[in-house]
């Protein structure tokens, strides 16, 4: 039943979009935590799996902007070196929703962010430490 699930997904879309919504005008540590969270982002994949799997006009078609918006929030919402796994996490979800939706959302400039990062250039400290166990 596509209407009932349209507004199932919608409703939950909207709980992730005042989340977010939350964590830009609190900038508290608690607010920023639930949005740069594994669940979070697990969140976001499920409904991305959701969209991607109904993509048609008379399906889910019309709930993959505010999707894509509220991914793009969260990867633009602490832009630092610390949070770019999550960056590219959000970048890959974006990338397959765009290609699904057919729609062209521009994530390059994010990237290249982070190429343009001093801390990149910066020559490696030499350490003491026992070298980790990698088995």
């Amino acid at each position: 039943d596509m209407t009932s699930s349209y507004q199932h997904a919608f409703v939950y879309l909207r709980q992730l979009a005042l989340h977010l919504r939350g964590a830009c005008t609190k900038k508290t540590k608690e607010a920023l935590q639930k949005v740069q969270s594994w669940q979070f982002l697990n969140c976001l994949r499920a409904w991305a799996a959701v969209l991607t799997a109904y993509p048609g006009a008379d399906q889910l078609q019309d709930l993959f902007f505010p999707l894509i918006q509220i991914t793009l929030g969260v990867a633009k919402l602490v832009p630092s070196s610390r949070y770019y796994p999550l960056l590219f996490h959000c970048v890959n979800l974006i990338q397959r929703l765009s290609a699904r939706a057919k729609v062209f959302v521009p994530c390059a400039a994010m990237l290249l962010d982070v190429l343009e990062n001093p801390g990149l250039c910066k020559k490696p400290k030499a350490s003491t430490d026992a070298a980790p166990n990698l088995h």
